[in-house]
């Protein structure tokens, strides 16, 4: 996960009423409007062909406002019935739901400054410095890695899941409203035998040429920030990661084999494990927000510098780029540039065929 979207907008949250009974329906919808848009106008697109009429029963503002709404969609995935609508009632949406949103809202606001700095960093060139930690830095790390840790086990309990939910679905070739095997093919592509130019070769036959023609730019500061010392999954928890890997190695067998296999209807058992499955997806995206969280609280803290020993390392910098445009030497050394052609073979690209594992991140069936 990056930083979130540092986009603002308004959350809002929408019920809709029979026009003849005036009785609410059992669902709300949980929807972000942005760039202007406000709910109002989002009501009269969901009100467009609709018979029952569509009210806004509340409406948050939001610094991260795309973050916001899958925060919530995950976090209550178990009430999710598909699309942004919810099942759930006034009670529950005045006090739980909006309890969240607003903890949410203000956790948000604490890291958003945090989160502007560090996307300024990325255009400012490192230093070179490498310093010693302060200790409120080692504080920082400590807890990143700790987050980390469970992340790691978070995403490998979700494989293993995964591999529960492909052995209980049996022979099935997808269960509906829980998962599906999606067979995704590109087909074979031919490239014909052709020219091409080689830069490398127009240099070195003609280097005054070369010289002239090419353009020369610096790029802009460019550069990963790495967190240093973090320990992997299989020094945590050995076990845990060679089962994540032998489930996702049985999970390959099993959609392979049941790919062209007609779909079946969940039974109780595969609706728990899906829905261990959906609120494992809440942790997980909690436990990758809080670590993107910790990761721009240290960006800032770095600035400039290039590393602090130990804890993380973000050189960024500017490389130098040479581009020529072979159509600007065809156009003014037709010659030269016929002497630099390549001769590339006829090549053929086999069919490729990917079969996906989609497991559906809301409940649709009844428990």
């Amino acid at each position: 996960m990056a930083v979130p979207t540092l986009t603002a907008g308004t959350l809002y949250i929408d019920r809709d009423r029979d026009v003849r009974t005036g009785e609410w329906g059992p669902y709300v919808k949980i929807g972000i409007v942005r760039d202007g848009k406000t709910p109002e106008q989002r009501v009269k697109e969901l009100q467009t062909g609709n018979p029952r009429r569509v009210h806004t029963i509340k409406t948050y503002a939001s610094p991260m406002v795309e973050s916001l709404e899958t925060r919530l969609h995950h976090n209550f995935a178990t009430m999710w019935v598909r699309g942004e609508w919810f099942e759930m009632d006034e009670n529950f949406v005045n006090n739980e739901l909006d309890q969240h949103i607003r903890t949410y809202i203000e956790e948000q606001n604490e890291v958003i400054e945090y989160h502007r700095q560090r996307e300024d960093l990325k255009s400012t060139e490192s230093n070179g410095t490498v310093r010693e930690p302060t200790e409120v830095e080692k504080e920082l790390h400590a807890k990143y890695i700790e987050v980390k840790v469970q992340n790691d086990v978070l995403k490998a309990q979700s494989q293993i899941l995964k591999a529960k939910l492909m052995a209980e679905m049996g022979q099935g070739g997808g269960v509906n409203g829980i998962l599906k095997l999606v067979k995704r093919t590109t087909p074979e592509k031919t490239t014909p035998a052709h020219q091409k130019f080689n830069r490398k070769t127009f240099e070195e036959k003609y280097p005054e040429l070369y010289a002239q023609l090419v353009v020369v730019s610096q790029s802009a500061p460019k550069g990963s920030l790495t967190m240093k010392n973090v320990p992997a999954l299989n020094k945590q928890d050995p076990e845990l990661r060679a089962l994540e890997k032998s489930s996702k190695e049985s999970c390959e067998e099993m959609k392979v084999a049941n790919i062209e296999n007609e779909t079946i209807e969940p039974s109780e058992a595969l609706k728990q494990l899906h829905l261990e499955y959906i609120e494992l997806l809440g942790e997980i995206f909690n436990t990758d927000l809080e670590m993107e969280r910790i990761k721009s609280k240290l960006a800032v803290s770095l600035g400039d510098d290039e590393a602090i020993s130990n804890i993380l390392v973000w050189k960024r910098v500017c490389k130098t780029q040479e581009k020529l445009d072979s159509k600007l030497v065809l156009e003014q050394h037709p010659e030269e540039y016929e002497s630099c052609l390549d001769e590339v073979p006829e090549k053929t690209t086999p069919e490729k065929t990917n079969i996906a594992i989609d497991v559906e991140p809301y409940r649709e069936y009844v428990l």
